[in-house]
């Protein structure tokens, strides 16, 4: 987000923006009005003074804030001047939708020993691929066609030693469900259950 003051002596929006992401890192730029020093500005969201992250040596006038919020919900977003409220915008923080998690491109459904043999790991779908969410932890539950049970707790993205085991050894009858997947990345480090797995083979 991107804030400026016009020839009324007003902020605008230079880039509208209504919401920001949970516990993800959301960058806004503030320009300080002509007439006033970078300290006499105060950015304030949900009551809470922001801290400057960054002055930018090339503009006097250029400030920028990396704010992160814990909770969904509604928050007013106040600029200070001196302590004059000279702007007021309500932001809504919003949860940043958890990506899927296939294996070798698949959710539920049939799949070839010789295709899951070659696997090595679980990953998550493009969507949101610029926060880089990876597979956190899962468990692999293997029913053999004999209905010899293997469960494996998995931790990262991939096949430990047991998992890769498992499905390097899969054949026709065998069943694989993948459950209590987690995910996270950098921007949300706290882990996030996502969608369960289940392969025939």
């Amino acid at each position: 987000m991107l804030l400026s003051l016009n020839s009324r002596g007003q902020y605008y929006a230079m880039q509208e923006m209504d919401s920001i992401a949970v516990r993800a890192s959301n960058d806004i730029v503030v320009y300080t009005p002509a007439g006033y020093n970078k300290t006499d500005v105060k950015l304030l969201i949900g009551g809470i003074e922001q801290t400057v992250l960054q002055d930018n040596p090339n503009n006097y006038s250029e400030s920028r804030y990396t704010i992160v919020v814990d909770t969904a919900g509604v928050y007013d977003m106040l600029i200070k001047c001196r302590d004059k409220i000279i702007f007021r915008k309500r932001i809504y923080t919003k949860n940043i939708p958890v990506p899927k998690v296939s294996l070798a491109g698949k959710y539920n459904g049939k799949m070839l020993s010789s295709i899951i043999n070659k696997q090595t790991g679980l990953y998550c779908d493009t969507m949101n691929s610029y926060l880089g969410y990876k597979v956190s932890s899962f468990t692999l539950i293997k029913i053999d066609n004999d209905s010899k049970k293997t469960i494996v707790f998995n931790e990262g993205e991939s096949f430990n030693e047991k998992a890769l085991n498992a499905v390097n050894n899969a054949v026709s009858g065998d069943l694989f469900f993948l459950r209590k997947i987690m995910v996270s990345c950098d921007a949300d480090k706290t882990p996030r259950q996502t969608n369960d797995i289940s392969i025939a083979i």
